[in-house]
This record gives structure tokens, C-alpha cells and sequence, in this order.
């Protein structure tokens, strides 16, 4: 009766949230924690309160919903939850129930880091935006991650700047910088034995400050300055195709055509040497489309991937063949005497041009052929006069 009285004294007239099955949704069942952490603050709550709170059609389809849930793996449910679990047990399996979803919410945070992270040596700032703001800001604004996804939702955060999602996924920045990284996560112990989000975010902050670093350095070292008019007169080739990319970045909403992928045009995409890249037209129907389809995939697996053929089977790089140049002739001095001769024949073949040019008369001597190594006679076509 205490009970009864305290939650009329202090809840009289304030709304009381309550479940359904019409509303068996993660902002409600936030409410209701909420509301009960209250009750228990104020010493009013009682085994009344969740009959009062949730219907009995929703307290037998919640059975179901914990049935399979780690909290129910470490509390048994022998009877009925409502009668084996105390109310910390039951707030536990609400909490469980109320991240079931975040799974494909943060699947969608992946994605976003994956399309759009981009290593510049000068724009690092921008790569910190993209991954560790945008990763911190997904658990204000999601929850926190799944336990049991955890492991798989943190290995794609780390692999997103080499993913074959990622446009610039094949570029030289973005491969050593994820190899990087890579080295770091393995030599961490604390990440190894214990991967969590903030230290993955704690790893990558030390090496974007380390890139910055390297790179001020490297600027420093080769005098480039600040001023605009200086480095609108240093800038090389590759900064000037860097700017004119920047001015012609597209606007946010684009979608290539080409590889059906967003944040790009079809001109500036990475997968224009894809034998189905789609040159013309809209993407819909086009072959890599209909071959896609065919294959079952369907919604955001339906786009060109780098080192696979639409059909399914991978593109194999053929090698070029490169002809081999004949090796020179070698003396070799096992062969019983024909080095001797060849070098005979040879000394014989500058006399007798000799004595063509002197206009003289001469007589070739006894010779071996190279090839038969057997010892002939041979006359010149020439007049013959005697060598002595």
C-alpha cells in the first residue's frame, strides 16, 4: 500500500508511459526504463507496476523476445520471466531489447565512413571528421554498439579506407595509411585483448596527428610557405589537378551511373576500366544491372565491385610475355679443340679480306667447320696464291 500511495503522490498526474504490442518500439521501451528507474528511486514500485504498465497480450510476446537474449542466458527462465527475474534482471532485458536494433542503424554509420573517407597528407582535419567525429557522434546518437556485433561492426570501422566500397580505396594514401593502422591495432595490447570503440578512435587520433606531423615536416624541409601568391607559383601538376578536383567536387546527393555508387559523377569515377562499366545511360537496366539481378544481389550489394566481373567470377590479370633476347655464342672448353678452331677460322676469314682488298692471291688453309667439328678442305672462290 506504501507503494501505491508513493506512486499516486508522485506520479498522480504525470503521464505514464506504457507498453503495448502497437508500441513495442526502442523510444517507448527507453520510456518505460526511464519511468521505472524513477519509481524505484522514490521506494514506488511493487510487482504491481508492470501489470499496470504493460498489457498481458505484450507480457507473453515479450517471453519470446527474451527467450533468446544473453540476458536470459546468464538468468534462466524457469517459470515466466515476470516471476524468476527481480526488476534489475528485468531492466537488463529491456536495455537488451532496446539496442536489437541498432545493428542496422550503425550498419548505416559503416557505410557512410566507408563511401566518403579519403587520405590527403594536407587535409587530415577532414579524415577526423569522417571517421572519429562521425563515429563518436553515432553513439550519442544511436547507442551504443551491439555486444554481439561489436566485433564485426569495429573491424569494418577499421578497414573502411582500403574497403572495396570505398572509391578512393585503391589509392596509394589510402593503402599505406590503412596498413598503418593496421600495424597499430595489432601492436596495442589493450585493443588486441579488449577492441572497443573509443580506443580504436584513440589509435587513429595518434596517427592523424603523426601524418600531420610528417607532412609539416616534409613542407618545412622543402621551403613551401603559407602565402597564397608563393604557392600559387610552387604548385606542381599534381596540386593543380588536386584544386581543379576540389572546384569540381560534386554536389552532395550525387549518384555515378556508371558503378552505382553515391558521391561521384560517372566522369570521375574509379571504376571506368571495368569491362560493364556503364558509359551511357541511366543505371537502371543497364547490363551490370540486369547481370547483378540476376545473381539475386539486391539494394546496396546491386554496384560494380573492382576485382569481380558482374557475373560473379573474378577478372585474372594476364601478364605480358616478354620475349627473351638469344644469348651470344660462348666458347665452351670442353669441347675437344673447337674453340681453337673457331678462333683459326675467324683469323683465316681477316687474312683472306685482306688479301682481297691488297688484291692478292690466297690459298685457304685446312679449317673445321663449326658445327661438325670435322676438319675439311676448303679453297676460296678467289685466285689462289700461297699464304708464305
Amino acid at each position: 500500500m506504501d507503494a501505491i500511495y508513493q506512486r499516486m503522490l508522485k506520479f498522480g498526474t504525470a503521464k505514464i508511459p506504457k507498453l503495448s504490442k502497437a508500441n513495442l518500439v526502442n523510444t517507448e521501451v527507453h520510456l518505460l526504463i526511464q519511468h521505472i528507474h524513477q519509481l524505484l528511486r522514490q521506494e514506488a514500485f511493487n510487482d504491481s507496476v508492470l501489470g499496470n504498465l504493460i498489457d498481458s497480450e505484450t507480457i507473453t510476446l515479450l517471453g519470446y523476445v527474451f527467450t533468446p537474449t544473453d540476458t536470459a542466458s546468464r538468468h534462466p527462465i524457469t517459470n515466466h520471466w515476470t516471476i524468476d527475474w527481480d526488476v534489475a534482471t528485468i531492466i537488463e532485458a529491456l536495455e537488451e531489447h532496446k539496442h536489437l536494433d541498432l545493428g542496422s542503424r550503425w550498419q548505416q554509420v559503416v557505410d557512410n565512413s566507408i563511401s566518403r573517407v579519403r587520405i590527403q597528407s594536407d587535409r587530415m582535419e577532414q579524415v577526423r571528421s569522417d571517421t572519429i567525429y562521425e563515429w563518436r557522434s553515432g553513439t550519442s546518437t544511436t547507442g551504443r554498439t551491439p555486444r554481439n556485433l561489436q566485433p564485426r561492426i569495429l573491424k569494418s570501422l577499421a578497414q573502411s579506407f582500403t574497403h572495396r566500397d570505398n572509391p578512393y580505396g585503391n589509392s596509394n594514401p589510402n593503402i599505406a595509411f590503412q596498413h598503418d593502422l593496421d600495424e597499430a591495432l595489432e601492436a596495442d595490447d589493450e585493443y588486441r585483448t579488449n577492441p572497443s570503440l573509443p580506443r580504436l578512435c584513440q589509435l587513429l587520433a595518434e596517427l592523424v596527428y603523426k601524418w600531420e606531423k610528417i607532412d609539416s615536416q616534409i613542407r618545412r624541409m622543402s621551403g613551401s610557405t603559407s602565402s597564397q601568391s608563393s604557392d600559387n607559383k610552387k604548385k606542381t601538376s599534381s596540386d593543380r589537378g588536386r584544386d581543379q578536383g576540389r572546384a569540381h567536387k560534386p554536389p552532395q546527393g550525387t549518384h555515378c551511373m556508371g558503378c552505382n555508387r553515391p558521391g561521384h559523377t560517372r566522369e570521375d569515377c574509379h571504376f571506368k576500366d571495368h569491362p560493364v562499366f556503364n558509359h551511357s545511360s541511366q543505371w537502371d537496366g543497364c547490363r551490370a544491372d540486369r547481370e547483378l539481378r540476376a545473381r539475386g544481389k539486391t539494394d546496396r550489394d546491386i554496384k560494380i565491385v573492382g576485382k569481380f566481373r558482374t557475373v560473379g567470377t573474378a577478372m585474372t590479370r594476364v601478364a605480358p610475355v616478354v620475349s627473351e633476347a638469344p644469348s651470344p655464342y660462348r666458347r665452351n672448353d670442353t669441347d675437344d679443340g673447337v674453340g681453337d678452331d673457331a678462333t683459326m677460322i675467324d683469323a683465316i676469314v681477316m687474312d683472306v679480306m685482306e688479301a682481297v682488298e691488297a688484291e692478292k692471291d690466297v690459298e685457304v688453309a685446312m679449317v673445321v667447320d663449326r658445327s661438325t667439328s670435322t676438319k675439311t678442305e676448303v679453297r676460296s672462290v678467289l685466285p689462289v696464291v700461297s699464304l708464305t
